[in-house]
């Protein structure tokens, strides 16, 4: 490959979760970016309203702090007797809540309407200078060395508009029903269970308590769910029943009502709306390669499961991170365009995992009877890694561990993509931790406080590398080779211990962050490491460790495996 930059935009097609996180990660990389959409209007609905703790850090490290800031936390779930009853037999929550550490920030996860977060997601992309072009449907997709050649047709005031469009890459979001990957001649494989139906939709409604999530009954038999959502009188709906016509409780309003009433025993429910409602079923399925030439699929275009868990939409938010940081540096002539081939070696085990672990809940919550729901014992079954904190890439070659080089398999040869009950050894591949309380002791730093954080120093746009040690002097031979990586792709943090000589760090004068840990919270997550005599940890784009290694050695073959040599 040329090591020529490009200059024409990425196309995205999809403005969903995983097309916009795309989009944005790109533009926060310089990298020029267009987003087309077949709809007519943008997404309606909660949907995937589950926000996970790894998402949240994600969405920290793009600038994007308010769907932390206006997501609720999980509520309780109250459980009524027999079918028709409104006497509460049990309230628990579903995930046990955690108290935040210094390493783990967002200890719990949140909710909030798949809508919400899209519209917040979008106005960050339009503060970029791009905007979402509806009514513009991708038809063909041809390829050449050079790029991606895609025929799209614009919907203009009722007239169709052909474009040919030459970008030098593709990405597909436009769903599991979209025509992106069905273009590539990708196949979604896997099982749909169309015997495990719902009607799930958005309705206001009164009378409830909406500091409870309240359901009657299991899905085994008949049951209804309503969550309470961050807007008033508004409620995600789950209901079914073995037996019941869905097409007319789809069509007919007091029908509807009728079943509301049965199954809940209230007749002081009052439905003001119905916002949104249809039939759902899951269809469990993923593709095995997520790209084909210069043509990639991120999220529900990629891989489509149950909703069971929370983890698809927080799944899509880590596809188009771990593409996408990539993209732009091949974008930009910085990396051959193979670093790509390690975004379907990286995400698929991971999918792969995902989907097991989707499906487990989904079984065990289809075949619960009521009186099993929200006791200690079923929530006590809920797996503590949907958070998505263990979530890794260990196995991939282009990490570099030089302290514990990854060779553990699961049984059947399965990767620990989740992680590993017990093992808590910092390992390249995982999610960089954490640590408050750094106090800025030079002038490189740009941050206008004296204190900072490793959240607050990550960038999408850089590595970070984290050096721990004694003085500034020992650092000297690692920041002469970072000094010679690709200009504008790395930034480097001097850690130093609480008990560092400040007396002497006012005399060294570096090109780099350097800070003194002084409430040991960066050496309380990354001792592990350090004291094993291994300094240097590399953080990539996307928040995960690139490297731990030794020495510069260990350096420059992490940089080897990412960048075109020089």
């Amino acid at each position: 490959m040329s090591s020529t930059a490009n200059t024409a935009p990425v196309l995205v097609v999809g403005n969903g979760p995983a097309g916009l996180i795309a989009a944005l990660t790109l533009l926060r990389n310089g990298v020029p970016v267009r987003i087309i959409d077949k709809r007519d209007k943008y997404h309606a609905g909660q949907r995937g309203c589950g926000v996970q703790p790894r998402s949240l850090e994600l969405y920290n490290l793009l600038g994007v702090p308010e769907i932390a800031k206006e997501g609720k936390l999980l509520m309780p779930m109250r459980n009524y007797g027999p079918i028709g009853s409104t006497t509460v037999v049990s309230e628990a929550l579903m995930i046990p809540r955690e108290e935040d550490s210094p390493a783990k920030p967002y200890a719990n996860g949140v909710l909030l309407g798949q809508h919400h977060s899209e519209e917040i997601i979008r106005a960050h992309v339009e503060k970029c200078g791009v905007f979402v072009e509806l009514n513009t449907e991708l038809v063909s997709v041809e390829q050449d060395s050079e790029g991606v050649i895609a025929r799209i047709i614009k919907n203009e005031n009722g007239k169709k508009v052909e474009e040919t469009v030459r970008t030098p890459f593709l990405i597909g979001a436009d769903g599991g029903k979209g025509v992106s990957r069905k273009l590539l001649g990708l196949e979604l494989s896997g099982i749909s269970r169309p015997s495990d139906r719902a009607l799930v939709g958005d309705m206001y409604i009164k009378g409830l308590d909406s500091n409870y999530w309240h359901r009657w009954g299991d899905m085994a038999t008949k049951f209804i769910t309503f969550r309470p959502t961050e807007f008033q009188d508004l409620w995600a709906v789950v209901l079914g029943s073995r037996d019941a016509n869905y097409e007319t409780l789809l069509t007919d309003r007091e029908a509807l009502k009728r079943f509301i009433e049965e199954t809940t025993g209230r007749n002081d429910l009052i439905l003001l709306e119905i916002k949104e409602l249809n039939e759902f079923s899951p269809n469990i399925r993923m593709v095995n390669e997520f790209g084909k030439g210069r043509c990639f699929l991120v999220g529900d275009s990629a891989h489509v499961h149950s909703p069971t868990g929370g983890q698809g939409m927080n799944s899509s938010v880590q596809d188009s991170l771990n593409l996408c940081w990539k993209l732009s540096l091949v974008y930009k002539g910085l990396a051959p365009i193979s670093l790509l081939s390690s975004y379907t070696a990286e995400r698929v085990p991971v999918i792969q995992e995902m989907l097991q672990q989707s499906t487990k809940l989904l079984n065990r919550i289809m075949t619960a009877k009521a009186k099993d729901h929200n006791t200690a014992a079923f929530v006590s079954r809920r797996p503590k890694s949907l958070d998505q904190l263990g979530v890794n890439y260990r196995w991939s070659n282009i990490v570099v561990d030089e302290n514990k080089p990854y060779t553990e398999q699961l049984e059947g040869g399965a990767l620990a993509a989740y992680g590993s009950d017990g093992d808590i050894t910092l390992r390249a591949g995982d999610r960089a931790p954490e640590a408050p309380g750094l106090a800025i002791v030079n002038a490189k730093a740009t941050e206008s406080d004296s204190t900072t954080s490793l959240f607050s120093i990550f960038r999408p746009t850089l590595h970070t590398a984290l050096i721990f040690v004694a003085d500034v002097s020992a650092a000297k031979s690692i920041l002469d080779i970072v000094a010679k990586w690709p200009k504008g792709t790395i930034q480097t943090v001097v850690v130093l211990p609480k008990d560092a000589d400040q007396i002497k760090l006012t005399r060294d004068k570096v090109d780099a962050i350097v800070v003194t840990d002084r409430q040991g919270h960066a050496y309380d997550a990354y001792g592990s490491v350090v004291s094993n005599g291994f300094p240097i940890v590399i953080v990539r784009p996307d928040g995960v460790i690139g490297a731990i290694v030794k020495g510069t050695d260990g350096v420059v073959k992490y940089e080897k495996g990412i960048f075109l040599s020089v």
